[in-house]
């Protein structure tokens, strides 16, 4: 089914026991972000798994999320007026469709921004076109590192022209992302 709300748990789970909301197999579930602001709202929250959801149309990101232990799997993400993903924090983000992300003045399909620390950042086996930037690393904040970081097995394709003079395409790693 068709869904216009907010997905965003009131409580993270824990390390052994992850939150998962999970499409049923074979069902089609669309988060239609029409008129709402945030679509996957896992701000704040730990340890809460999104697997196999349509996500479009937010008027902000398609899915926002800080803290630990989080994991986007399997999702379709795109059509949002700002970026795709915009994160920090530890995460999966794996199997996913990132696309068409670009109406907005700075979007990118997954958008590191700092805010809190990843010590264990995982960006695999995800499909990113048509938006931005691809994957844009820059934890702005003085301090927050991204370490043991890996970007593997990615498609990038159809990589659109930065908005702003002297931006990257496709991948952008600030100089603090080790």
């Amino acid at each position: 089914g068709t869904y216009n709300e907010t997905l965003a748990p009131q409580v993270s789970g824990t390390a052994g026991n992850l939150i998962t909301f999970k499409a049923y197999p074979g069902d089609t579930v669309v988060i239609d972000g029409e008129d709402i602001r945030r679509t996957v709202d896992l701000m704040g929250r730990n340890f809460v798994r999104v697997e196999g959801f349509d996500v479009t149309r937010s008027s902000q990101a398609g899915v926002e999320m800080s803290g630990q232990g989080n994991e986007l799997i399997n999702n379709k993400i795109h059509h949002n007026v700002a970026d795709g993903i915009s994160m920090c924090g530890n995460a999966v983000i794996e199997g996913n469709i990132v696309h068409s992300n670009w109406p907005g003045e700075h979007t990118d399909g997954l958008q590191y921004s700092g805010g809190c620390p990843s010590d264990g950042l995982i960006i695999r086996n995800n499909i990113f076109y048509d938006n931005g930037q691809e994957i844009c690393l820059d934890p702005w904040v003085s301090g927050w590192d991204v370490t043991n970081l890996e970007i593997s097995e990615n498609l990038i394709y159809k990589v659109n022209e930065p908005k702003y003079n002297g931006e990257s395409k496709g991948i952008c790693l600030n100089a603090r992302t080790v």
